[in-house]
């Protein structure tokens, strides 16, 4: 099965996306999320005002944003040092530098026990490893959502359209 993305209108092999990640050393390749997957993810994720949230893989920002916009205290995880840059200056245009920062380091060794919500764009070869990390360091009550791809095991409370919604301590 030959998995395709669209990227700025383009259609994208996900094999090349990937294999372009994995030159820079990321786990993960730059693939931003449409406005229409953050605003349901937001929507799925029904983020309580005060809540902690963390994107693993924040890119240019957008999700931190939006999180912060509706209520949470977000954080995001960014490898890349040029996208972190660009999700910094996103938040201060938003105005939301008490809600919201960005780390510029990897996700793998980021504790998730503090964050209420976790969430992400993430691709097949990680969500298995991720999965393993989620179970080990969230909290019971912490909810994931995800956009397109699904974890193998956790269990799936909700879906809508490709966005997935885990509660996997309920």
């Amino acid at each position: 099965m030959l998995a395709v993305l669209l990227i700025f209108g383009q259609a994208v092999s996900l094999t090349k996306v990937v294999a372009k990640a994995k030159t820079l050393n990321y786990d993960i390749p730059y693939v931003p999320s449409s406005d229409q997957s953050t605003g349901l993810m937001i929507k799925l994720a029904n983020i309580r005002p005060g809540e902690k949230a963390v994107d693993l893989g924040a890119g240019e920002g957008k999700l931190v944003v939006a999180m912060a916009r509706a209520g949470a205290r977000a954080i995001g995880i960014e490898i890349d040092k040029e996208r972190a840059e660009q999700s910094r200056l996103a938040i201060l245009a938003a105005g939301l530098s008490e809600r919201a920062r960005i780390l510029n380091a990897t996700f793998w060794n980021h504790d998730l026990g503090p964050y209420d919500l976790i969430v992400l764009y993430g691709v097949p070869s990680i969500m298995s490893r991720l999965e393993k990390k989620i179970l080990t360091e969230a909290r019971p009550t912490s909810r994931i959502v995800s956009n397109y791809f699904q974890f193998p095991n956790l269990l799936l409370a909700k879906s809508i359209d490709h966005i997935h919604l885990y509660r996997p301590f309920v």
